[in-house]
């Protein structure tokens, strides 16, 4: 945290063991999308709806972008965050096709 602020690096589709599901892209979203909340809970924040900004990373996103903007929608169906998709050709990990980099704010009570 730097100050009310929360900027996460990529969190990717590794299961809650640090694996990753070899090809498995919907698994892989979902595993990314639960390791951006468990962060920001662990940083106090309530999650999901206190990102303000999303960059994915993805190295098939004429395949992956739907479910991707679905899984968005179900974590917090009334709020959109400022949102980058990039296509990219690989991520450092082979079998890894989704990154997630967020920046949330923690909101004043």
């Amino acid at each position: 945290m730097i100050g009310n602020v929360a900027k996460l690096s990529g969190q990717g589709g590794w299961d809650p063991e640090g694996d990753v599901e070899s090809y498995d892209w919907k698994q892989q979203i979902d595993h990314a999308f639960d390791n951006v909340d468990r962060v920001l809970q662990a940083a106090r924040l309530r999650g999901w709806e206190d990102v303000y900004l999303l960059r994915s990373y993805q190295t098939d996103i004429g395949n992956h972008f739907e479910y991707l903007v679905e899984t968005l929608k179900k974590r917090v169906p009334s709020h959109r965050p400022l949102w980058t998709a990039l296509g990219i050709s690989k991520l450092a990990e082979p079998a890894m096709t989704v990154k997630l980099e967020v920046e949330a704010i923690k909101q004043d009570k």
